[in-house]
């Protein structure tokens, strides 16, 4: 597949999510993880109250990647993110992220949290970039066939 165009900030817009967004959150997921979320895996969480979050699409609408958050009274929890692997490096999940940082401060929420394998630095160094700090660890969290178990580090940003 060939490289796509830079896409400059005013070209990207951040919406909410709803279920309507399923089969493109599928074909995203499916891009980005080697074990993608099923359009009725999808269906089931974007069908709880407390389950949302936000898509990132270019001037045309296409789909660049989104951010899947559950909350829980004032605290949520990232699900999952992930950004079309051909626009990664032009800052799509960091507006993503900060969209939802926004979002959840005016809900005047607590905190929000997320769990990251220990060994995916790229996507560490991204929440660090976006005030995301280290709280904890799950060891033998991650587990792949054929491949030692991999802890998942627990990440934490404070709206407050």
């Amino acid at each position: 597949m060939p490289e796509l165009s830079k896409i400059s900030p005013q070209e990207l817009s951040i919406e909410r999510l709803g279920v309507a967004h399923i089969h493109v959150l599928e074909a995203l997921h499916q891009t980005s993880f080697e074990k993608p979320w099923t359009v009725g895996e999808f269906g089931k969480l974007l069908n709880h109250q407390d389950t949302g979050g936000f898509i990132a699409l270019n001037a045309q609408l296409a789909p660049l990647g989104f951010i899947l958050v559950r909350g829980a009274g004032d605290e949520a929890e990232i699900l999952t993110l992930c950004v079309d692997p051909h626009h990664r490096g032009q800052k799509i999940a960091t507006r993503i992220i900060d969209r939802l940082i926004a979002d959840y401060k005016a809900q005047e929420m607590d905190r929000i949290f997320l769990e990251v394998g220990q060994e995916n630095q790229p996507a560490i160094a991204l929440y660090r970039q976006c005030g995301f700090e280290r709280v904890g660890e799950r060891p033998d969290y991650y587990r792949k066939p054929g491949e030692m178990p991999e802890a998942a580090i627990i990440m934490a940003y404070s709206c407050r």
